[in-house]
């Protein structure tokens, strides 16, 4: 995939109000849902937009797209959470997971550490973590 299409995509994984089933956000919040394949995409989104959008130049849309998952990740899981998103608890385990996963990702990407950005990543692949 090419920067163009990968700025697209993570657009609609970060968009919950648009129907579409391939959207992360868009699963979890109509369709109580997690789409593991949705979770794999976003993460080689952000591989391929890790030199250009964070470690040359910071892409403010990029890094909203992001932190828009991530945000809501948290919102929908949380104490008092502001959408019931009907998850059993294995469910909400993987999702926190998934969750902590991009958030790290993008801890180190905004430093300008790209090996260590996906380190929980591939420990995660690795069935490691």
């Amino acid at each position: 995939m090419n920067k163009k299409e990968a700025k697209e995509k993570l657009q609609l994984h970060s968009d919950f109000i648009t129907e579409n089933e391939d959207s992360f956000l868009y699963s979890l919040k109509q369709k109580f849902k997690i789409n593991k394949n949705n979770f794999f995409e976003i993460m080689e989104i952000i591989k391929c937009l890790a030199e250009d959008c964070f470690y040359k130049k910071i892409d403010g849309e990029v890094i909203k797209n992001i932190y828009t998952i991530i945000f809501w990740c948290r919102s929908w899981l949380g104490e008092g959470a502001l959408l019931d998103i009907n998850l059993n608890l294995d469910e909400k385990k993987l999702l926190l997971k998934y969750t902590e996963i991009i958030e790290e990702t993008l801890y180190y990407l905004l430093r300008g550490e790209i090996e260590e950005a996906f380190w929980i990543y591939n420990e995660y692949l690795d069935g490691r973590y």
